[in-house]
């Protein structure tokens, strides 16, 4: 996959979500229960919900990410994108601490 690719499948997700709900989407197989509790999650935090097409979307491009060995660089772009609130990519060099292989 090339750089430009790998841009549009982070672009897909949307690099604070993923940060925030890569592990949860990693350890759960069931969409449903995904999209409940991410919904909930956003409505509590900042008061949205994605549409349930749009969470599909997420979910399976961040499982795309996953299955084909693309974290690390996915969390390397992530964590030295400007475009981001430093919260998000500090939080994406921590992660890429943890699952550096």
């Amino acid at each position: 996959m090339n750089d430009k690719q790998l841009k549009r499948k982070i672009n897909s997700v949307g690099m604070q979500f993923f940060v925030t709900y890569f592990e949860m989407i990693r350890d759960c197989n069931d969409n449903k229960y995904l999209i409940e509790e991410i919904n909930k999650d956003t409505m509590t935090r900042i008061n949205f919900i994605y549409g349930k097409q749009s969470l599909r979307t997420k979910i399976n491009v961040t499982r795309y990410i996953l299955k084909n060995n693309l974290l690390k660089n996915v969390l390397i772009k992530i964590s030295s994108s400007k475009n981001i609130p430093y919260a998000y990519s500090s939080k994406a060099k921590e992660l890429l601490k943890k699952y550096k292989d």
